[in-house]
């Protein structure tokens, strides 16, 4: 049985500034954080329990500094779904809700949706 693999990279971007002056900035790390949080939900609380449905965060990166906030965090995620219907649903809330927690933050984020194959058994 084959089940869709996909990649996706949401790039955060705010506005970079010094840790001493967080007012003037737009945190991407805070919102990434944010993102993370939500996106974990979705399996749980939006896919039927008898479907199969995987969100994983496997990388967040962003920032070289700890008294720096960066202009941009990386996140990449595998999305796995046996059932097209529930593919399209994971594509489309993890796009909405990305953008959602972004903007709660005064940040954006693009949305780099890769799609793919994997072989199960």
């Amino acid at each position: 049985m084959y089940s869709s693999s996909d990649t996706v990279v949401l790039t955060v971007s705010g506005v970079g500034g010094h840790g001493a002056m967080p007012h003037v900035a737009v945190d991407p790390i805070v919102a990434a954080a944010s993102i993370v949080l939500a996106l974990q939900t979705i399996v749980s609380r939006e896919v039927d329990p008898n479907d199969m449905a995987v969100v994983t965060i496997g990388a967040i990166h962003g920032g070289d500094a700890p008294n720096v906030i960066p202009k941009s965090v990386e996140l990449r995620l595998t999305v796995r779904a046996r059932r097209p219907e529930t593919r399209a649903l994971l594509r489309e809330r993890i796009t909405a809700i990305a953008t959602a927690q972004a903007a709660v933050h005064r940040a954006t984020v693009q949305v780099d949706y890769r799609t793919g194959w994997a072989r199960n058994g």
